[in-house]
């Protein structure tokens, strides 16, 4: 299902390779991160962000999702501070996607996204659905990521294959660093890395003569 399709919440199971139709195969330098959380992100995570970007220079990087936090057409917001500032915070990801871009230009850049962009095409369904199909209002869109050289990947099916590693936001929290990657590795069937929890966590499981990890990004 696509961002399209107002029934793109459901997320099926992904129990082996054969599934994913976008797969990254052979040796790559990848770097994955998450949950930015514009406006309210960490001034100094993002300098170390770019700093390793600049450093490493790595063939493929994914935003991994909840780049901006869009608290505005949250259900949970409890007054009108800054509720006219979307667009400001839109802003503020594209000039960050831009600067990152002009640090590794030869980079493959993917864009995922995540539970919070979710929420603009939620308010659209739920507010506006006459609106649901104006191509300008399509994240992607929105976010200019062709422009700026970004592939959006908006698949809630498989996400994304880095050799056998299925990269994903997540939709799964529990309650301890590591248990929500236990639960993704449970449902999923195979080594995962997510963002989604603000945690960090590694565990790995056995399937008989293999073993799969699930891995907390932050």
């Amino acid at each position: 299902m696509n961002i399209e399709g107002l029934d793109y919440c459901c997320l099926p199971q992904l129990r082996n390779e054969s599934d994913c139709n976008y797969n990254i195969g052979g040796s790559v330098k990848a770097l994955v991160f998450s949950d930015v959380h514009m406006p309210f992100q960490s001034d100094n995570m993002i300098e170390i962000v770019k700093n390793v970007i600049s450093d490493i220079q790595p063939e493929v990087i994914v935003l991994d999702g909840d780049v901006i936090d869009f608290y505005q057409i949250s259900r949970f917001i409890s007054s009108d501070e800054r509720i006219s500032t979307i667009q400001n915070d839109i802003d503020q990801a594209t000039d960050f996607m831009s600067d990152i871009k002009r640090l590794a230009p030869r980079s493959r850049f993917i864009f995922i996204p995540g539970n919070h962009e979710d929420r603009l095409w939620k308010y659209i369904a739920t507010e506006s659905a006459a609106l649901s199909n104006l191509s300008a209002l399509k994240l992607e869109n929105l976010l200019q990521l062709k422009a700026l050289g970004f592939e959006f990947y908006n698949s809630k099916k498989n996400v994304l294959l880095l050799n056998d590693l299925n990269i994903i936001h997540g939709y799964i929290v529990r309650k301890h660093a590591g248990y929500s990657a236990k639960a993704m590795l449970d449902d999923l069937g195979m080594s995962c890395m997510q963002g989604h929890t603000h945690r960090v966590g590694i565990v790995g499981k056995t399937l008989g003569d293999r073993t799969i990890y699930g891995y907390e990004i932050g």
